[in-house]
């Protein structure tokens, strides 16, 4: 009958089949007139089923823990008794009639923290949590690294700094939010007020981040309107508009002077005659002279970028005036964003939807394409197939390996950490991080392959070598990208579907960057959280203002400063916080009972090597994690020069902007001593021990349900083991009735 129970259990336990049955019952005496009292047949047997079935898991949960060995009873208490999760619920407020448990007894979710909300549903919390680790650097920077440092060498670093630094790191994350049940803000106080200001430093750095990266999602739509209404794609393949400057120069105009003389070029707008040296030493980046005038040639579409759509001049404190194209995109840019957010994750889970699944349809779309374009196979090879393994050997490569797949998985940013925070306490997050870092591995090299198949198709059109086309960056994105896709047959359609997929992949981005910061306030300031729309307009309206600043002919230098500056020190110093905090102040013992509370303990040899709580996580976490933070610290200090354009048009950046972006940079990281200065002063007007400020709060899971500290032996463990065996006798008498 048991096991009949477990196979109908979900039809047979359900309210709606009480209420069925109670409505068949009632039917029942109405027809037939009877006045009895007792049930028909089948609500006798929901009713007897539903017994048995719940005697039987009792009695398999107490029996898991007594047949537990005394060095893990140490750790966890891995299934607790029916009486010991009433107990613990009861003692920390919880009902515990109305709340599901996890393995170790903990409720799901804590009863204060309900109108949080919650994903509607396991797949749209994936899809979340992938559009935002999932950005426009796997596009525009992973490719033109991997080509910098080996090829498809290059794989192999990555995928180590990935599984021993990027994997456990974002699965802490997710581990903090989804315990606490808190964002940022809230979850670090939980482990050590005096280190709560690094939540809060992850969530001012999120939003920095929020307002130059959404004047990359204006661009794109700016770019898919010139594309629509005004034939955008001519006029960043000629250079005869209005904003071509001398140095312009393009294939289709050289193709028109060549046939007029073997060694005429287009410059100045009209054919020059080059002398045979010049003419045989041409290529895109080569600067040459024509009659005492030295120049480097640029492409239409870099000059349609730069001077049509940007407006930008070459100084950066020459403002110039307010781009009014980019301000209306940059408006509606923060409107989507806002709107996205509007209703809380619910909404946002089904927005994730689209945002998540369309940039994959795009780039197959991309990738099919390009690779069947003549001269891809020139990309694939130098991106892939020629892999230089002396790279290996060099310490520069695995730093730029280690750099890209921190920055690549948005870690330490808060955006992970918080939404992890909206599950349940047993949801399996371990599973979602392995799922994250596929999914973002495999558009980084997809969507790589598709890239530098279009690059090699564009040197073969230009007849250069592959070197001479291959950007980073913006650049890629926004010069190279629209360069090669003018040369192609139905060129709008494929300069809608690329500018399409940036959208995407910068909007989804950027609901994860307003949703770490929103909140950070929400739960600092829980009186806030009825009014949540408001408080998301006053964001937005406070990141559109900040954001004009990209609006005016200096924009892009601002750009360029908080692109380099904005999460590198400041992301560092806070990934090192968070491993100290758990591996030292914490503890992995600690840790790990958590962990167990939440997924249970290694059930086989396989679980605990590589599961939740096995010694792959142990030993990445607390061995190499702490290693490789210091390599990524070292990296943000070791950087080169900034500078705008290349050759004769090269700006590079004063003393004093390198100044302002330090400053602006480590802005986040004053967050840590400022909240430590106020929860010691709060202390003290509470008349609290300051001392506590480093031991756990009772808000704390931990503390709040009881949960046995692992580094205590002895007394503990044998007043246990009595209440488990008197429990398990209870229970089979239970089973035998």
């Amino acid at each position: 009958l048991s096991s009949v129970a477990r196979l109908f259990l979900p039809f047979l336990l359900h309210p709606l089949t009480y209420s069925v049955l109670s409505l068949f019952h009632s039917s029942l005496q109405t027809k037939t007139g009877s006045s009895t009292t007792h049930p028909p047949l089948l609500y006798s047997t929901h009713e007897i089923l539903t017994r048995t079935m719940s005697s039987s898991l009792i009695h398999r949960s107490t029996r898991d823990i007594a047949g537990n060995d005394e060095t893990e009873h140490t750790a966890l208490t891995s299934s607790p008794s029916l009486s010991e999760k009433t107990a613990r619920s009861a003692s920390s407020g919880v009902d515990p009639m109305s709340k599901v448990f996890t393995p170790g007894g903990l409720p799901e979710r804590d009863p204060e923290r309900e109108d949080r909300g919650e994903f509607q549903s396991t797949i749209q919390y994936i899809l979340t949590c992938i559009c935002y680790a999932v950005g426009l650097g796997n596009i525009w920077r992973f490719p033109s690294l991997a080509y910098e440092n080996g090829g498809g060498a290059f794989l192999i670093p990555y995928i180590c700094c990935a599984a021993l630094f990027g994997l456990p790191i974002l699965f802490m994350e997710l581990v903090i939010g989804q315990f606490t049940q808190s964002g940022s803000s809230i979850a670090f106080r939980h482990y050590f007020p005096l280190l709560q200001g690094l939540g809060w430093a992850s969530g001012v750095m999120s939003l920095s981040i929020a307002f130059f990266y959404n004047v990359i999602v204006a661009w794109t739509m700016l770019y898919m309107y010139h594309t629509i209404f005004k034939d955008g794609v001519s006029k960043w393949s000629s250079c005869r508009n209005v904003w071509n400057t001398d140095c312009c120069e393009s294939v289709l105009e050289n193709d028109r002077c060549a046939k007029e003389g073997p060694f005429n070029r287009y410059y100045n707008r009209t054919c020059v005659n080059m002398t045979d040296k010049t003419a045989f030493g041409f290529n895109l980046n080569f600067t040459y002279s024509i009659e005492n005038i030295t120049y480097t040639p640029t492409v239409p579409a870099e000059e349609f970028f730069v001077h049509n759509i940007l407006g930008a001049r070459m100084s950066f404190s020459d403002w110039g005036s307010f781009n009014w194209p980019i301000g209306i995109c940059l408006l509606l840019a923060w409107i989507l964003a806002t709107l996205g957010l509007w209703k809380g994750v619910k909404m946002l889970g089904r927005i994730s939807l689209i945002t998540a699944t369309t940039p994959y349809i795009i780039v197959a779309i991309l990738f099919v394409r390009a690779v069947t374009l003549p001269g891809a196979d020139v990309g694939i090879k130098f991106y892939l197939l020629q892999p230089d393994f002396s790279r290996i050997l060099k310490i520069e490569t695995w730093r730029a390996a280690l750099t890209q797949a921190c920055f690549s998985l948005s870690i330490g940013i808060g955006g992970m950490l918080t939404l992890a925070s909206y599950n349940k306490r047993s949801h399996p997050c371990y599973r979602d991080a392995l799922i994250i870092c596929g999914a973002d591995s495999f558009m980084s090299i997809f969507g790589g392959i598709a890239v530098f198949s279009m690059l090699g198709y564009m040197s073969k059109q230009l007849n250069v070598p592959i070197d001479e086309v291959v950007q980073s960056g913006v650049n890629l994105a926004f010069v190279a990208y629209p360069e090669a896709i003018a040369r192609m047959t139905w060129p709008a359609l494929w300069s809608i579907l690329f500018f399409l997929m940036l959208f995407f992949l910068g909007l989804s981005t950027m609901f994860g960057y307003l949703e770490g910061f929103l909140c950070c306030i929400l739960d600092q300031f829980p009186l806030l959280r009825p009014k949540r729309t408001l408080v998301m307009i006053c964001i937005s309206s406070v990141g559109c203002c900040i954001s004009s600043i990209f609006c005016f002919s200096a924009g892009i230098h601002w750009f360029q400063v908080l692109n380099d500056f904005i999460g590198a020190f400041a992301l560092c110093v806070v990934i090192i916080g968070e491993i100290i905090l758990i591996n030292f102040a914490y503890g992995p013992c600690r840790y790990f009972r958590d962990v167990q509370a939440m997924f249970g303990r290694p059930r086989n040899w396989f679980t605990k090597i590589v599961g939740p709580s096995g010694w792959y996580v142990r030993a990445a976490q607390f061995i190499t994690a702490p290693i490789l933070a210091l390599v990524v610290l070292y990296a943000s200090f070791d950087r080169s020069r900034l500078s705008f354009g290349k050759g004769t048009r090269l700006y590079v950046y004063p003393d004093w902007v390198e100044a302002i972006g330090w400053v602006i940079g480590s802005f986040p990281v004053l967050f840590i001593p400022l909240f430590a200065i106020i929860n010691v002063v709060q202390f003290k007007r509470k008349g609290q021990a300051l001392c506590e400020l480093i031991s756990l709060q009772p808000e704390h899971p931990a503390i709040r349900y009881e949960l046995k500290d692992p580094r205590k032996k002895g007394p503990e463990i044998k007043s246990d083991v009595p209440s488990v065996r008197k429990s398990t006798r209870s229970q089979k008498s239970l089973r035998s009735e």
